[in-house]
């Protein structure tokens, strides 16, 4: 039979376990990202610029400005149909 000890720090364990894994199960996420960068015909990035995502199926459109390096990140991007 174990001793009290023993059966004591399995308790923490599992205990610290559950705790660590609780927090890794609540940063999953179910959307996903579109990065990009926008430049002009000779390669020269565009700073400032409005870019627009849209979901077709629902119609719900986002923007945003691409930064000083010309680019765009969308965050969280809720999946559409091919």
């Amino acid at each position: 039979m174990p001793s009290s000890t023993f059966r004591w720090a399995i308790r923490w364990l599992v205990v610290l376990f559950c705790l660590v894994n609780s927090t890794l199960i609540v940063a999953q996420s179910t959307g996903g990202r579109i990065l990009g960068r926008v430049a002009d015909p000779t390669g020269a990035v565009l700073a400032n610029v409005k870019v627009m995502l849209t979901n077709e199926a629902t119609g719900v459109a986002r923007d945003t400005k691409t930064n000083t390096s010309g680019d765009y990140n969308f965050l969280e991007v809720v999946p559409g149909r091919v």
